[in-house]
């Protein structure tokens, strides 16, 4: 076990312990205030005047204390809400142990230092201040001939023939502006240079490699530095991430082991109080943090209304295989299936707006310059309401969810920035000035 207690102010501490499990089955984690003497029931009477205050208890899976998320009758998933909106992610895990401590010695599963290693020259690992405003980055340099400085990690997995990895950790130049690479698997160095001059020099940025495995067997994840000429470079280094992923995802700090982020979403539920079934209007504003065709999975929904008794559904979706974003009306039977088409390449950091406007009996939708039409993606004319086979008033739609479906699948992967419900069609006029 690691137990830890961090000053919170006003005279609060946080007190925390990490254990790993080393048996399966039913038992449940929990905690228990104790004397050091006694590891059992505990009874205290108390002496009327001295004692403690508690407040914030929390359990959670994962190597590393967390913000606190506040729970009454249920468990409770904590949502990230950024300075563009909500972050929705996919679930991806960081194969790579001590994401922050890199003079960690381990032969299988941590960064390698000593004989028989090519090896940048650590200069300090103490007081360096790091992109999440702590002090755990670390500094290393290169020498003065053009050879291979690496900062040696194992994997403690091989990666698979034919994936793809993403590595990705944060650099600042401190001295000199020579080479820095990132070395994936089976020995294919990318140079990440252009990544770090992209900034103003000394300035954190986080670069990124991503590779397609060829050879079996593939371990390394591999920082080197070079010098510039004969000249010594200097990097501080921070949260290194190895990810199965064609492009990076916010970061996943580990220690001893891998750790996985779950899929992620937001619902609401027992929507009656405002969801009317006749009539109303969503406008839904989100970006994604990727680009091109196939990087989306088949139908994210940026949003969706669902009838969890009868597995139906209407809101928007995107699908990555057709790069089309559509109205989802799963259940509903929409003219030419549960889809009404519209072509749009996802691309990194654009904002994308829709509207979505719904009958008893029909849906529309509005997105740029063209209306959604009747299955068919080669049109833009405004058809702008599509009739439904199974009314949206017969069904009992009792969740809102946002960014994905209420088991995580088909998420977002991106940004959602805004959602705006009326119980009310405002009609065609009033939804362009939405979008």
């Amino acid at each position: 076990c690691t137990p830890s207690i961090t000053y919170a102010g006003d005279d609060w501490w946080r007190c925390s312990i990490t254990a790993t499990a080393t048996s399966s089955g039913t038992n449940q984690p929990g905690y228990k205030l104790c004397t050091d003497t006694n590891s059992g029931d505990e009874v205290y009477d108390g002496d009327g005047s001295s004692g403690l205050y508690l407040w914030g208890a929390q359990v959670e899976k994962g190597s590393v204390v967390t913000d606190y998320i506040q729970s009454t009758s249920s468990t409770v998933t904590n949502t990230r809400i950024e300075s563009k909106g909500l972050l929705l992610e996919r679930e991806r895990t960081n194969l790579c142990y001590y994401s922050e401590d890199f003079t960690v010695n381990n032969v299988s599963t941590g960064w390698r230092t000593g004989t028989g290693f090519s090896r940048a020259t650590l200069v300090a690992n103490t007081g360096i201040d790091d992109p999440s405003g702590g002090s755990t980055a670390s500094r290393w340099s290169s020498g003065t001939t053009n050879s291979t400085e690496l900062i040696y990690h194992i994997a403690p997995v091989a990666m698979t023939i034919g994936n793809t990895y993403t590595a990705s950790v944060w650099i600042r130049r401190v001295t000199q502006t020579g080479p820095v690479e990132l070395i994936i698997g089976d020995l294919a160095a990318h140079d990440v240079s252009s990544q770090l001059d992209s900034v103003p020099f000394g300035q954190w940025v986080r670069v990124t490699a991503t590779r397609t495995i060829t050879t079996s067997g593939a371990v390394r994840a591999y920082i080197a530095v070079k010098p510039n000429g004969s000249s010594p470079s200097t990097i501080d280094i921070w949260g290194y991430q190895l990810e199965e992923s064609e492009f990076s995802t916010s970061y996943i700090p580990t220690t001893t082991a891998t750790v996985t982020r779950p899929k992620e979403y937001a619902q609401i539920d027992g929507i009656s109080d405002f969801f009317n079934p006749n009539a109303g209007s969503c406008f839904v504003e989100f970006e994604v943090n990727y680009e091109g065709i196939g990087h989306w999975a088949s139908y994210e929904r940026p949003f969706a209304f669902r009838d969890m008794s009868a597995s139906r559904e209407f809101g928007i979706s995107a699908n990555g295989n057709t790069n089309q974003t559509s109205v989802s009306g799963y259940g509903h039977y929409l003219p030419g299936g549960s889809y009404v088409y519209k072509v749009m390449a996802p691309e990194i950091d654009k904002i994308y707006k829709i509207y979505l406007g719904y009958g008893d009996n029909y849906v529309s939708a509005y997105q740029g310059n063209a209306f959604y039409n009747s299955n068919d993606s080669t049109r833009d004319q405004a058809v702008l309401q599509q009739p439904l086979d199974n009314a949206i008033s017969s069904d009992n739609h009792t969740k809102l969810i946002l960014g994905g479906q209420d088991t995580g699948n088909y998420a977002l992967f991106g940004t959602l920035r805004s959602f705006t419900y009326y119980p009310v069609d405002v009609g065609s006029i009033k939804m362009r000035k939405f979008v």
